[in-house]
């Protein structure tokens, strides 16, 4: 909606308000010349008025403009002043007005104009700038960090604060942010946050509902370093890119919570809260590649509602999704790769006895891990939007996979295992149902599946005929492995194309 795809503008303002050490001197007009050169170079358009008085540089009455790439919206920040004070020692000191309001314009799904104006605020805050004119290094702190919706108003109606609050809280910032100018801007920051608090609460009257969001992120530290090109046009992605834009980013938290509340007349109320006890979030980007990285450790869940008589809850031990994929077209092969942990899921026993009253199930955790790598052929650039229309318009297939490794497999819930490891190349010149010709094999370890079927039949939830197919395809596959209820796998595709399992041929 208007409000949240706009709320990474103020974000950026902040960085660029606590932005860029070096060993020799700067003065205020340097600093403010780099800052409107940013913005400028960021398609903003500035227009501010400027007055000198003994080292100290005044900038008032500053509206910085945009009409963002998709001409529809635009978003304008307003700020009383700002001052550039210079301490005689090289340095310059920095100071910005309590309240920086940011107004967006644009239009609302039914093309019907929408305004917004969200309040950034701030106390305690203090900024010093030092080092050469291309090489800044801004150090900052503040007791805290606000930014709240202000006002909105959508089809010439203002929606009051009791439909519509939005508020995200930061308290005790501190950090660094290192900028240098050449051909391209380069940055390199580092800030430690004590606490993110938001809250987010909709109300809908015509259909009588509501969702309130809140929560409170505790611990952050929070790292990153890019490139950005001096002109950067957002609208021509490919083009940016090329020109240089790069990001590495990670963000880590020592502990999290958030309560929600639903109410929905229609398909009822629910509520619940959520904790962890901390986790990280990376990501990065460049013309090459895209990778994301996140975990998070000791997480909890607690539900009720209105088609949830009794409350549920879960626990899990570790969360992880890693992904690293290739975006740039390339005749080389390139990595990719992904991962997904579930590690250890608990269910308490109310949800458990909704399905095994009696208990027949052991009720250990439940872990699901799957990693996977591989090599393939990028043959489409999927940051140019032109490339991509004319792929979906011919049909054409984007990549070409080379070869794929299972490094790790294990499922394992309600006392059984499977687990496994194998890798297979793939020949795209040659086609085998459907898809490139695979070579490799896999080798794969099953423990407890006859018990958990018993078990399954015996509580009526596996009919027998469906157990007696799923020994029968066991049987096949797999032979008797060490130790009891154990069989092992191993399918294999050789270069003739033949499909075997344990060395007998299948296909």
């Amino acid at each position: 909606m208007l409000i949240s795809k706009h709320v990474g503008t103020a974000s950026a303002l902040a960085l660029i308000l606590g932005t860029q050490t070096a060993s020799a001197d700067v003065t205020a007009q340097d600093i403010w010349s780099d800052w409107r050169g940013y913005l400028e170079g960021m398609g903003y358009s500035v227009d501010a008025n400027e007055s000198s008085s003994s080292g100290v540089l005044t900038v008032s009455d500053i509206t910085m403009s945009m009409v963002m790439p998709d001409d529809e919206e635009t978003v304008a920040i307003e700020l009383d002043t700002i001052s550039f004070a210079e301490n005689g020692d090289g340095t310059v000191s920095i100071q910005f007005p309590e309240v920086m309001p940011i107004k967006i314009t644009g239009d609302v799904e039914s093309g019907s104009p929408a305004t917004a104006q969200i309040d950034y605020s701030q106390s305690g805050f203090n900024m010093v700038a030092s080092g050469a004119p291309d090489d800044v290094t801004y150090t900052y702190s503040a007791d805290r960090i606000a930014m709240a919706l202000a006002s909105l108003n959508v089809e010439g109606e203002n929606v009051s604060e009791e439909d519509v609050r939005f508020r995200v809280d930061m308290a005790d910032i501190a950090g660094t942010h290192v900028m240098k100018t050449a051909d391209v801007r380069t940055y390199n920051q580092a800030s430690n946050i004590g606490t993110i608090s938001y809250e987010l609460d909709v109300t809908d009257r015509e259909n009588d509902g509501r969702g309130a969001f809140k929560g409170t992120i505790n611990g952050i530290t929070a790292n990153g370093n890019g490139t950005l090109p001096l002109v950067l046009d957002s609208s021509d992605v490919a083009a940016m890119f090329k020109d240089g834009f790069a990001f590495d980013g990670s963000f880590d938290y020592q502990s999290g919570n958030s309560e929600f509340n639903v109410q929905d007349p229609v398909d009822g109320n629910f509520s619940g809260t959520t904790s962890s006890q901390g986790g990280s979030l990376a990501a990065s980007m460049d013309g090459e590649t895209l990778s994301y990285d996140v975990t998070s450790r000791n997480s909890a869940i607690n539900v009720t509602g209105a088609q949830i008589p009794f409350g549920l809850s879960a626990t899990m031990d570790e969360t992880l999704f890693k992904l690293s994929v290739p975006i740039a077209k390339s005749d080389e092969e390139q990595d990719f790769g992904l991962a997904i942990t579930l590690g250890n899921f608990a269910m308490d026993d109310t949800l458990w006895n909704m399905f095994d009253p009696s208990g027949a199930l052991p009720r250990d955790p439940a872990t699901i891990n799957i990693d996977l790598a591989g090599k393939a052929k990028v043959l489409v650039d999927f940051m140019d939007p032109d490339a991509t229309a004319a792929m979906e318009a011919s049909g054409t297939v984007p990549g070409e996979l080379n070869s794929l490794e299972l490094r790790n497999l294990l499922v394992s819930v309600a006392g059984a295992a499977l687990s496994g490891k194998g890798s297979f190349t793939f020949d795209n010149t040659q086609e085998f149902n459907g898809m490139p010709k695979p070579t490799g094999s896999v080798d794969l370890k099953l423990v407890g599946g006859n018990g958990l079927i018993d078990k399954l039949v015996g509580m009526g939830m596996l009919p027998e005929e469906q157990a007696m197919g799923a020994r029968m395809m066991m049987g096949l596959f797999a032979v008797p492995g060490e130790g009891a209820d154990t069989l092992n796998s191993k399918i294999e595709i050789n270069d003739q194309g033949h499909v075997l399992a344990n060395g007998q041929r299948i296909q």
